[in-house]
């Protein structure tokens, strides 16, 4: 029993102590789990971990790395470090190739003495190392590199010298694999930093060792092979070396400089971290590591960067913001293992600032739209207590939905909202950061626009609102341009047809806001007079059957009331009639003249004028124009309209000229040449004006014409003469004769033979023209006689002509003409002369017409027989040289022409074409048999052509030289004179190199060249070579030019852009260099700046093409000048006022340039302070901009605002009594409170209402107001209730004191004695846990029911500092991620499973013992 007894006690316990354990708060034991790793080594460097990487692999263990510094992200090796502030690099690629260590293998002179070509301080190479200084590096990064001296012997002087330089050559040993850089001693030039092979890149590069026992090889660096030694005019790369100054670098990362937002891709180079000369900004990590926040920066190209095994990354910030680690990256999930840092890069240079781990929380409120801070900042930064209180409210016209303060309480981390009067503030503790962007605030309602309906007269206009509400507020009219009024809804005494402007709103009331405008023009009635204007000067003209309906009334309103009146030619008066109805209306007819309101009429008369209707002729001849006919014009056809009179008709002729007629009646229609007119008149009557009408027309001269064509037929020599025939219409006609068409006529007919001409003429008159003919007839010759006198004229060929034959002539006077004709086959064919050859001929004889008889011709055929032929000269024939005139063969025969043939064989085929190439001829002579005479041919004869001279030389004036073009000198055949041989011509180049002519393939680069032509022999001609004609390639000339036309500008805060140039030649480096000049303008001082300017000043730009070899350096020049900016206010100053105690309104003014900071003062022209007045009455305000020297100052003038006194609250008055009759003095108010008038008697039984002053207690700033209470007026007299009295003070505790609100706060009345025991607490917001001041309000009621209440302030005052128990726990967490632990849960199961066992095994032993 007492085992179990025990075992039920023990069980007991355990499980209590189980339970009790349960609800202990649980006990943390650190437990990490790492998100993210540091980066290695390799990844991040401090400046002891970049001294540690070497190009040393002699130990079997590489340790190499590289970093980046340099023109086109240059990478070198780390070879080590030979001081504390230094890190010796070397390059990892050339930076120049085709580089030689010496242009000459000539001695040179160093330091006063002879040396050898391969001395690297007399050296070419030596230079070009030195200039690497300034072309590779800018300024900032010659500042970052140390000097360095080293030592290297003279082979010809047997001695070691030493050299000071930024950058320089490796020295190394012949056949070794290593070379050494760094410092090294005079005693062992090789005992510098060791660079193994593996860092040699993969060309031969130059060391500065001269090879010894070779004036002319230096040593250089063969990759995978050893140090050798090399000719040194041969072209190698330049691998230098120099020492880093470590005194700026904080770091190093693999991480490229940032330029962007995002992942940054890692190198296999490191690139350095500077320290800055300027602060970049502080980045604060918080507690948690979930957060940064970044201050104080000022540079734009601002960065922070994050790096940790897994990479790094990059995001531009600016000053004041908040970055999470998943902003950075989505893999990121805190900063925990991460290197931080800001940085920024310029000149190449990145300057870098590591980020510090904060103590606290970083809470940041981004405000929405329509919220104003009013209170407390909204970047806090290591927060590890309470935040400063944040104050928020919602703007004028806006409003918090009832669900926003809700909304917020779970997304503030701990943070606690707090709810205010349109508002709410955020106070407390986070637990962890915070960053919160607030919801905008919700505008508030409009009131509806108004609606209007419009009545109005001729002198007043009344408006009526017909959809105003209690909640929109009241209403207010505004007429014109004057004051918004409320009431005003009519305007009168106004002028008749004139526009008024009105404009209605609402006012708006608690939660609607003011409506929008309801705007309307208005126009008053007219006046009737103004529109009622009576016909005038109305006229018309007589016709047939005219009636009154018929004068035009149209748009003048009136009609005619009798409107089929007939009219008649006169003035008269009609009546008319105007109605008003569309126009009453618009329109006031009351004082109108003749108006009938009942029919709504005008009636007036108004005069009609009828004027006489014209008359009308019309001729209707279309012309009577003629050429004369010898007959008179006939009178013209018309018709005439209008009058009846008489018809009369006159014919009149001009006299004068066409431009100044003169008209003159004739007493008849005219018949001759001549101007004329006919005009027909009307005689008028009484209804019908005269009229008439003309007819111009003209009798113009007759053309002549021949009724008979001229006719004559000729005559033979001798014969009778024919006389000619023709006739005329008009005058008579007379003949003349002519021997020439165009000739001079005469009355004499011709009388010898040929042909003539006759003319046929009438003279003209004024009436018609003359008349001219000419035709043409011949007289005839006689005929002439011809006769032979000898019957045969034959003959053989002897190579003269025949002889002319003899014949008789009677006739023509003209001689006797020989045609001589041969027989072909085909009949007879003239000859030009008489014959001689072979052949059947005849002859004509023929003589010519003279004058009067004709030709004649007779003719006789004859023959001439063939001779026999013989060589009188045997053929010969001389040799020749080719190119010189060939020889004439000589032979000749009796009778005909010799020719010559050729051959090249004896017995070859012989042709007519002499030969002209070199060699051995053949040449025989022959005539040919013709039908005068018998064929010869010769035998052959033989001869030599030998070959000639060829020659060839460039042609005077042929010049090469050029500058370089990119293209190769071409030489053609056009530019040589050469002589013999058409064989190739063959162009050879050179090139002089040492003053050597070497052979080149073409003549492209630049250099002194020269060049052979060639002639190669042919079959006639021996070859020729001329003479060698030198030219130069020179250099050509590279061009910059800037393509912007100005870079001027007044200063705006930006630096000056880069200007556009293009550039041509050389493919060199393009530098851009900014200048300023700090002298004067006559007397300039440029100076280098870093960068482009931005600010005031006078500046060049340099662009700079750098040459090669085959182009010279360019550059081009942009002056431009930065002026002062003018500064502007682009928003005006201005201020609204605002009521004591409500939210104070900023200012409001912006400028182009520079901050605006706004003063006040409570006088105009008083004293300006940074002070924000806080009482009601009337201030000033004024805005100013500091002037700087890149832009002028501002200050505003000073404008007026008012801050109004607010209306009061009071604790309405109750419960008073007043007998029937007694005056009000008999009731005593409370304090604050008076009567405005006490001697008003209360005459009436019954509630009544009297006025009362209510008076606060701070009149700068409270209205005092007039109010209402309610005194009860009782029939009979009783005594004066007085109102109790509350007997309480302000009072002052510290945070964590206990508060009991009816301390020392008691109540009495002169009626009911002590009522402490009524007073109750009807507001308390005493909260004694945060320090602030609250509000106590205390009510009491007497025994009649009157009640007073009072408020008094609780001021809660922060506790003392306990250094200790507020210190942070920094050792709690270590910035690792906190996963709780199961220690105390473990625990407790262990104990509950124990406790249940023996619970379960108590009861199962009492179980059996009941069994």
């Amino acid at each position: 029993m007492k085992q179990r007894s025990l075992m039920k006690r023990v069980g007991v316990v355990l499980l209590a102590a189980a339970l009790t354990i349960s609800t202990f708060p649980q006990f943390h034991t650190n437990v990490y789990a790492a998100e993210n790793q540091l980066p290695t080594k390799e990844q991040f460097a401090t400046v002891d971990e970049l001294k540690s990487f070497n190009t040393n692999d002699s130990d079997g263990e590489k340790n190499p790395a590289k970093v980046y510094f340099g023109n086109v992200n240059q990478q070198w090796w780390i070879a080590g470090s030979q001081q504390e502030q230094g890190l010796t690099l070397f390059a990892a690629s050339p930076l120049a190739t085709g580089v030689q260590f010496n242009s000459t293998q000539d001695e040179g002179t160093y330091d006063g003495q002879t040396v050898y070509s391969n001395h690297y301080g007399a050296s070419d190479i030596k230079k070009t190392v030195k200039d690497l200084e300034t072309s590779y590096f800018t300024g900032t990064e010659q500042g970052l590199m140390n000097n360095t001296t080293i030592y290297t012997n003279d082979i010809k002087n047997n001695s070691v010298y030493s050299t000071t330089d930024k950058v320089y050559l490796a020295y190394g040993d012949y056949n070794e694999t290593h070379i050494t850089v760094g410092t090294n001693s005079k005693d062992s030039l090789n005992n510098g930093l060791r660079v193994d092979m593996d860092y040699w890149g993969n060309g031969p590069f130059w060391l500065r060792a001269p090879h010894m026992g070779f004036g002319i090889d230096a040593r250089a660096a063969w990759p995978n092979n050893s140090v050798c030694r090399l000719d040194v005019n041969r072209g190698y790369e330049l691998v230098p070396a120099f020492e880093l100054n470590l005194s700026s670098v904080i770091f190093a990362s693999a991480a490229p400089a940032a330029s962007s937002d995002g992942q940054l891709q890692t190198s296999n180079a490191f690139t350095l971290r500077h320290k800055s000369q300027t602060d970049i900004g502080t980045a604060t990590i918080s507690q948690s590591k979930g957060s940064i926040v970044v201050t104080d920066v000022t540079n734009e190209n601002t960065y922070l960067v994050v790096q940790n095994s897994n990479g790094a990354w990059a995001k531009k910030v600016s000053d004041n913001d908040l970055i999470f680690a998943s902003e950075m990256d989505s893999t990121l999930s805190s900063f925990e293992n991460c290197k931080v840092w800001l940085e920024t890069t310029t000149d190449r240079i990145t300057y870098a600032s590591e980020a510090t781990q904060g103590t606290g929380h970083h809470v940041k409120v981004n405000v929405g739209n329509n919220l104003t801070i009013n209170g407390g900042n909204t970047l806090q930064t290591n927060v590890s207590g309470d935040i400063t209180e944040i104050t928020i409210k919602a703007n004028d016209g806006y409003y918090l939905p009832e669900d926003y303060i809700s909304n917020l309480q779970g997304q503030l981390n701990g943070l606690t909202v707090t709810e205010t009067d349109n508002g709410f503030t955020i106070s407390g503790t986070p637990t962890s950061d915070v960053n919160i962007t607030l919801p905008a605030a919700t505008v508030l309602p409009k009131s509806d626009t108004p609606e209007v309906t419009i009545s109005k007269t001729k002198a007043s206009i009344t408006a009526t609102v017909t959809n105003h509400k209690t909640e929109f507020g009241d209403i207010e009219y505004k007429w014109n341009d004057g004051n918004w009024e409320e009431d005003k809804n009519t305007l009168s005494n106004l002028k008749a047809d004139t526009t008024y402007q009105l404009a209605v709103r609402f006012t708006g009331n608690g939660f609607y806001q003011m409506s929008d405008e309801y705007s309307v023009d208005i126009t008053t009635l007219k006046d009737g007079n103004t529109v009622i204007v009576v016909p005038t000067d109305l006229t018309t003209t007589y016709k047939e059957g005219l009636k009154l309906s018929e004068v035009d009334l149209s748009g003048t309103g009136w009609t005619w009331i009798v409107k089929d009146m007939p009219l008649s030619v006169g003035t008269n008066s009609y009546p008319v009639s105007f109605d008003t109805t569309a126009l009453e209306s618009t329109t006031d007819f009351s004082g109108v003249d003749g108006y009938d309101a009942i029919n709504h009429k005008v009636i007036r008369k108004v005069e009609v004028k009828v004027n006489k209707a014209d008359s009308a002729v019309i001729i209707t001849t279309q012309s009577l124009d003629k050429e004369y006919d010898e007959n008179a014009v006939s009178a013209p056809g018309y018709i005439t309209s209008g009058s009846d009179g008489k018809v009369t008709i006159t014919w009149q002729e001009n006299t004068g000229s066409v431009d100044t007629p003169k008209w003159e009646d004739l007493t008849s229609a005219p018949s001759t040449v001549g101007s004329y007119r006919v005009v027909v008149e009307l005689a008028g009557n009484d209804n019908y004006n005269p009229a008439s009408a003309t007819l111009n027309f003209v009798i113009s001269q007759a053309t002549n014409a021949w009724t008979e064509e001229l006719s004559i037929t000729g005559w033979t020599y001798n014969d009778k003469v024919n006389d000619p025939v023709a006739k005329a219409q008009f005058g008579d006609v007379t003949f003349t004769y002519s021997s020439e068409e165009n000739g001079t006529y005469t009355n004499e007919v011709p009388k010898n033979a040929g042909t003539y001409y006759v003319k046929a003429a009438v003279a003209g008159t004024e009436n018609y023209t003359g008349l001219e003919s000419v035709v043409s007839f011949t007289i005839a010759k006689a005929d002439t006689t011809l006769t032979f006198e000898k019957e045969n004229i034959d003959k053989t060929y002897n190579k003269n002509v025949i002889s002319e034959p003899k014949v008789n002539k009677t006739g023509s006077s003209n001689d006797i003409v020989f045609e001589w004709y041969i027989a072909d086959g085909n009949g007879w064919q003239k000859l030009d002369n008489a014959p001689s050859d072979v052949g059947t001929y005849r002859v004509v004889a023929s003589v010519s017409e003279d004058t009067n008889y004709k030709a004649a011709s007779i003719e006789k055929p004859f023959s001439i027989s063939m001779a026999d032929n013989k060589w009188t000269k045997e053929l010969s024939i001389k040799d020749w040289t080719y190119g010189e005139m060939a020889s004439v063969p000589s032979a000749t025969a009796k009778y005909g022409d010799v020719a010559y043939t050729y051959s090249d064989s004896k017995d070859g085929n012989y042709t007519n074409d002499v030969p002209v190439n070199a060699g051995t001829w053949y040449v025989k002579a022959s005539v040919a048999g013709t039908a005068n005479y018998t064929g010869l041919e010769s035998a052959p004869g033989s001869f030599e052509i030998k070959k000639a001279d060829s020659s060839i030389k460039f042609k005077d004036g042929v010049a090469l030289d050029k500058v370089y073009d990119t293209n190769a000198v071409v030489v053609t055949e056009e530019q040589v004179e050469k002589t013999g041989s058409t064989g190739t011509v063959l162009f050879t180049f050179e090139k002089k190199v040492n003053d050597e002519w070497k052979a080149v393939e073409a003549a492209t680069e630049v250099g002194t060249y020269r060049v052979t032509a060639t002639l190669a022999e042919d079959n006639n001609h021996t070859s020729a070579t001329s003479k060698p004609l030198e030219f130069t390639i020179s250099k050509a000339d590279s061009a910059v030019t800037i393509t912007t036309q100005s870079l001027d500008k007044a200063y705006d805060g930006n630096t000056v852009t880069t200007p556009e140039y293009t550039t041509s030649g050389s493919d060199g480096k393009v530098t851009i260099k900014w200048q300023e000049n700090t002298g004067s303008v006559d007397t300039p001082k440029w100076e280098d700046l870093k960068s482009a300017p931005s600010t005031v000043g006078t500046y060049k730009v340099v662009v700079e093409l750098a040459g090669n070899d085959n182009y010279n350096t360019a550059s081009a020049t942009l002056d431009f000048v930065i002026s002062k900016a003018t500064n502007t206010w682009t928003e005006e100053l201005s201020i609204t006022g605002w009521t004591y105690n409500d939210k104070v309104n900023d200012p409001v003014a912006k400028a182009q340039f520079g901050d605006v900071t706004f003063t006040y003062s409570s006088e105009e022209n008083g004293t300006y302070t940074n002070e924000v007045p806080k009482n009601a009455g009337t201030y000033y305000v004024k805005a100013t901009v500091a002037g700087t020297e890149n832009y002028t100052s501002l200050e505003s003038a000073s404008v007026a605002f008012e801050i109004a006194k607010a209306i009061p609250t009071y604790e309405k008055v109750t419960g008073l009594v007043l007998g029937q009759g007694q005056a009000l003095s008999k009731i005593e108010l409370p304090e604050q409170f008076k009567w405005v008038d006490e001697t008003i008697t209360a005459d009436e039984l019954g509630t009544h209402t009297f006025k009362a002053i209510y008076t606060p207690e701070d009149t700068t700033n409270y209205q005092t107001i007039e109010v209402e209470i309610e005194v009860e007026v009782v029939p009979t007299p009783v005594a004066i209730n007085h109102v109790p009295i509350i007997n309480a003070s302000d009072k002052t505790i510290t945070v964590g004191d206990k508060f009991d609100p009816m301390k020392d706060v008691t109540a009495n009345d002169n009626e009911d004695g002590d009522l402490t025991s009524k007073i109750k607490v009807i507001h308390n917001t005493v909260d004694t846990k945060k320090a602030g001041t609250y509000e106590v309000t205390y009510q009491v009621t007497d025994s009649q029911g009157v009640s007073v209440t009072k408020t008094i302030k609780v001021t809660v005052k922060p506790a003392p500092v306990n250094p200790d128990k507020d210190k942070p726990d920094n050792d709690k967490n270590n910035g690792s991620v906190e996963t709780g632990d199961r220690t105390n849960l473990l625990l407790w199961e262990v104990m509950l499973i124990g406790s249940s066992i023996i619970l379960l095994y108590s009861l199962y032993r009492k179980k059996r013992k009941t069994q």
